[in-house]
């Protein structure tokens, strides 16, 4: 593999770790690696990847063997904590971290902007709120200020007008240089033509959906490769709220006209590839 190989699997390893809102520190008592170590991990470094990989994957439940794909999503952070919980239940220093109340700015990247609550401007109050409801965290006003003009630096969300107070945020719209941005980015805009076009009984599956469809972009596969690659069960529900979510859209189709053909695979349409397009994908 090339250098960037490493530095994608670095990445993949550092979002799980703050998915699971995990600190360095934390997880380096957690195993027997150094902080230090942990940051080259994270940055791609190659023989540290290559040596405490194995530890990583179990600590975080990840699987050891995909995660070398450039297709491996890592999973939300819902099926991170619950693979992590089934697994490390005994662990009580591990049940401590990962229930402990986390960073301001860490429980509105990792949790309040993996929902769609801020599709659509908030404001602080607003967003303050939401988290106490949903995830019963307390922060202070201003703690939430600071924490939302940090990740509005980074471009990862936006003020609707700088110059007005109280400010109002939503994700951003363009790209930052998170290397998971592209999907994040596609993951919203589904969330957005889903709420507008569907009336769905389902709650569809938007981050697996947008790896679908980033892979759909680049090759024509079955719908049991095409499960297998963002490592997700090709089970009934799951392609309820999935593919047949994404073909519903008219954003991807099938192959063949028999819907039960031994040949039928997916793809993208017209109309998937100009919804890829219109946001530099």
């Amino acid at each position: 593999m090339n250098e960037s190989s490493y530095i994608l699997i670095g990445n993949k390893l550092k979002w799980a770790r703050e998915s699971l809102l995990l600190t360095a520190k934390e997880v380096s008592q957690l195993s027997s690696i150094p902080v230090t170590t942990l940051r080259r991990v994270e940055n791609g470094d190659k023989k540290s990847i290559e040596k405490w990989i194995n530890e990583l994957c179990y600590l975080y439940q990840i699987n050891r063997t995909k995660i070398f794909s450039s297709q491996y999503n890592i999973p939300n952070w819902k099926i991170l904590r619950r693979n992590v919980l089934a697994v490390h239940r005994g662990n009580i220093l591990y049940l401590k971290y990962i229930n402990k109340r986390p960073f301001p700015r860490k429980a509105i990247e990792f949790r309040m902007m993996q929902t769609s609550f801020i599709n659509s401007y908030k404001n602080t109050s607003e967003i303050r709120a939401f988290l106490q409801k949903t995830y019963n965290w307390t922060f202070s006003y201003e703690a939430i200020v600071m924490a939302l003009d940090s990740l509005a630096e980074e471009h990862l969300i936006e003020i609707e007008n700088v110059k007005v107070n109280p400010r109002s945020y939503r994700k951003a719209r363009k790209k930052s240089n998170n290397i998971l941005s592209e999907l994040s980015l596609l993951t919203i805009k589904l969330e957005e033509l889903t709420d507008s076009e569907l009336n769905h009984s389902v709650t569809p599956a938007y981050d697996r959906m947008a790896a679908m469809l980033l892979i759909l972009n680049n090759e024509v596969i079955s719908r049991g490769n095409l499960y297998e690659k963002i490592n997700y069960t090709n089970a009934y529900k799951n392609h309820q709220r999935s593919l047949k979510v994404l073909e519903n859209l008219k954003l991807v189709e099938q192959t063949e006209e028999k819907p039960n053909s031994s040949k039928q695979k997916y793809r993208i349409t017209s109309k998937g590839r100009e919804l890829l397009n219109s946001n530099g994908i």
